[in-house]
């Protein structure tokens, strides 16, 4: 069940990036809600908030490394724990979105634009709210 609902986040990720890459302007802003909420097509080189910037084999090997060790850990764990397959599934999705970029493309689209923050995907909020849900199952559902 979680690796169908990765696999469909991630293929909804790569379509969405397609969709951007092959049919939107480099830079250009296009307004879903004036003022407040855009799509705009940017190439991000770095990490969260562009952090490392043109480290693109550095980064692959990181992240392939981070989803190998989820991976593990996942299996290694109480796999059928509700609380745990869900942040892991949206952290390997959103992972693995973004890792195809960086060796497809040599960088990850980004086209989510709030004016008031960097521009970022969905394969970035998935792995928010995956690292969000982790951390909860972490500090209040692991017995200690």
């Amino acid at each position: 069940m979680y690796i169908f609902i990765g696999t469909l986040l991630i293929i909804i990720d790569q379509t969405i990036k397609y969709l951007v890459h092959n049919n939107i302007v480099l830079g250009q802003l296009y307004p879903l809600i004036e003022d407040f909420l855009y799509i705009t097509y940017v190439r991000n080189t770095g990490i969260a908030f562009g952090l490392f910037k043109n480290n693109n084999i550095f980064m692959i090997i990181l992240i392939s490394f981070i989803i190998l060790v989820l991976l593990y850990l996942y299996k290694k764990e109480e796999s059928k724990v509700f609380t745990l397959s869900i942040p892991v599934t949206l952290l390997i999705s959103g992972a693995i979105g973004n890792l195809i970029d960086r060796i497809y493309y040599g960088f990850i689209i980004d086209y989510i634009n709030f004016p008031f923050w960097p521009a970022f995907n969905l394969a970035d909020s998935l792995v928010v709210i995956g690292s969000i849900l982790l951390a909860f199952h972490l500090l209040f559902l692991v017995e200690k």
